[in-house]
């Protein structure tokens, strides 16, 4: 079963999932920055507020791939205005 949303990510950080909570038992979820300008941070380390992985550019997308076993909090953060994100998680 997959499940596919769209979120807004701001300056703070923020859980990203694609429904309304994380998709128990995910085992890969995709995050596309659907901005036209604004890049994203999109990983699982918090750190005082920050989130610390991949930037995500404009229209760029990231595949992250989970054992099932371990449930993984993604984090997502801009370093600016709100911007609109493709979340897909199955």
């Amino acid at each position: 079963m997959s499940i596919a949303g769209i979120k807004t990510a701001t300056n703070t950080a923020a859980e990203v999932f694609a429904g309304t909570a994380a998709l128990a038992g995910r085992t890969q979820m995709v995050v596309q920055n659907l901005d036209d300008v604004m890049p994203v941070t999109v990983g699982a380390t918090l750190s005082s507020g920050i989130v610390y992985g991949v930037q995500l550019e404009a229209g760029e997308r990231e595949t992250f791939n989970f054992a099932s076993s371990n449930a993984v909090t993604v984090y997502v953060q801009t370093s600016g205005r709100a911007v609109q994100i493709g979340v897909v998680e199955s």
